[in-house]
């Protein structure tokens, strides 16, 4: 990894490195560790609505979507989840909206390499 990594440093020294990335966060306390859980010391006495919590099987999620350069941060991209983002979502959202108008503010000479999700 290492000699790649100073391949691809060496070779585009003299370009700007955009990177983008997305992450899914979930709006539930059942996907956040410690927030799945209770403690008694009498489970008989515990109510059942604490004891027995019924969960739906995909957890409503939000897809936060940033890109990350020399010059800043873009505005982040904040939408609720399906599964996964889509290749619509990515091209339409992400990038025209998002990375476009970010290169085009910080990097409009053209010497930049764009590395898609590290991908």
């Amino acid at each position: 990894m290492k000699s790649q990594c100073r391949w691809i440093a060496c070779k585009y020294a003299t370009k700007d490195f955009i990177l983008d990335d997305e992450a899914y966060f979930a709006l539930t306390k059942y996907q956040m560790p410690g927030n799945n859980v209770f403690y008694s010391n009498n489970l008989a006495t515990s109510p059942p609505e604490y004891k027995f919590q019924f969960q739906k099987k995909f957890q409503p999620k939000v897809i936060f979507y940033v890109v990350v350069l020399n010059a800043g941060v873009s505005q982040p991209y904040f939408m609720p989840s399906g599964l996964a983002i889509n290749q619509n979502v990515y091209q339409n959202e992400c990038l025209l909206k998002i990375l476009m108008p970010f290169i085009k503010k910080y990097l409009g000479n053209g010497n930049y390499i764009f590395w898609p999700d590290k991908a």
